[in-house]
């Protein structure tokens, strides 16, 4: 048995330079676990909500270190049940999905370090499936950034290269260093502007035309002697783009014959399932159809989604769904119905390496951590290379 002797919540800045928190779970004989918060730019209806910084600061620091303190550290499940209870919403709104997974998590990593084991060998022991040796998980790394991300014209939200690397250092280095060679082109044939990155680390091409991004992509590749080595993906984020069905569709086509497109995400808006179910249908044997938005690392919106065929693959983000267990308990529920699972960071983000973590210890099919730029990505990258030696 490990006590919570302490719980302490802070503010600090994210990423895009607002408020989020930062939480420390201490156990008995001084172990502790901390862990900072992301928070989603762009996020989708249903997911768990987040109250403010100076609120959830509140809320942990008074009620949930109250009801905390001495509770066993290991009991993750129960410890997830008390919190839930005490905020008594369907979507975490009392005391906020941010502050429950923040104290969640900071707990498990705190047992991990009393247990003097890595904090994703933890995560993988809780999760309760095997990995197969040599697992290979994907990259998507963001290249060139739209939407709600980019201060551009560009209306789809990340276009995304998948590097074909024999693993996870391989991959990094065949991605980078297209990354890279994108700078130049771009630097030389664009100008500086175009140079410039969004949230996440992408470069902000001035564009309207949502498919030049992969004609870019593809003649660097090609230039380089890369188009081989790499697939190409974008989160649409369809929720922000202003393009009826029949336009999407029809450029979902297009990309799909013309370039190595081989994941596309969010490619209607959260509530169309059919729409996902149709282009799934179409193209699903060949690329993969995530949903991000539709399905919120939600049971009940994965649920809809599986009954209806509209995605074989899913985004999980453990703050949508606001708690370690189910976020655990979604990718459960995904591997049960095939999907392919993708753990991703968000918009605004920190320093804090937590999902890296958590994407090794499920085995996760791929992870999105963003372009390899930005000192909050380029430390999870940081944290792929070491996990992975």
């Amino acid at each position: 048995m490990l006590k919570i002797t302490d719980i302490h919540a802070r503010k600090i800045l994210n990423s895009r330079g607002e408020w989020t928190i930062e939480v420390r779970v201490e156990l008995e004989n001084e172990y502790r676990g901390t862990i900072s918060m992301p928070h989603g730019v762009s996020a989708g209806s249903f997911e768990a909500h987040s109250v403010d910084a100076e609120q959830a600061v509140t809320k942990i620091n008074n009620d949930i270190r109250g009801v905390l303190k001495g509770f066993d550290g290991e009991m993750y499940e129960e410890l997830d049940a008390v919190l839930i209870d005490l905020d008594g919403t369907s979507q975490k709104s009392n005391l906020g999905s941010n502050s429950i997974l923040g104290v969640s998590l900071a707990c498990a990593k705190a047992v991990s370090r009393a247990r003097k084991i890595a904090f994703w060998k933890y995560l993988r022991e809780l999760y309760g499936i095997a990995v197969p040796d040599g697992h290979n998980m994907r990259l998507m790394m963001n290249f060139i950034e739209g939407g709600v991300h980019a201060g551009s014209d560009l209306g789809f939200q990340e276009y995304l290269v998948i590097p074909k690397g024999k693993n996870i250092e391989d991959s990094i280095a065949k991605g980078t260093r297209l990354y890279n060679s994108l700078k130049k082109y771009l630097l030389e044939h664009v100008g500086r502007n175009s140079i410039n990155v969004g949230d996440e680390g992408g470069f902000a091409l001035q564009t309207s035309d949502n498919k030049e991004p992969f004609s870019v992509i593809n003649k660097v590749a090609d230039n380089e002697g890369m188009l081989a080595e790499i697939e190409m993906g974008v989160d649409v984020a369809a929720n922000n783009v202003n393009m009826d069905v029949r336009e999407l569709t029809s450029i979902y086509k297009e990309i799909t014959d013309e370039f190595s497109v081989t994941y596309i995400e969010d490619p209607f808006s959260e509530d169309d399932f059919t729409n996902f179910s149709a282009l799934t249908k179409k193209v699903g044997e060949r690329v993969m159809i995530a949903g991000d938005d539709l399905t919120t690392t939600n049971p009940v919106r994965m649920d809809v989604a599986h009954r209806v065929m509209s995605i074989n693959a899913i985004i999980i983000k453990p703050d949508q769904i606001g708690s370690l267990s189910e976020a655990l308990r979604a990718v459960h529920m995904a591997r049960g119905w095939n999907w392919q699972v993708i753990a991703s960071h968000r918009g605004g983000e920190t320093n804090d390496d937590f999902i890296v973590d958590f994407a090794y210890a499920i085995g996760a099919d791929g992870i999105k951590i963003g372009g390899p730029a930005r000192g909050e990505r380029i430390a999870k990258y940081n944290r792929l290379l070491e996990i992975s030696k």
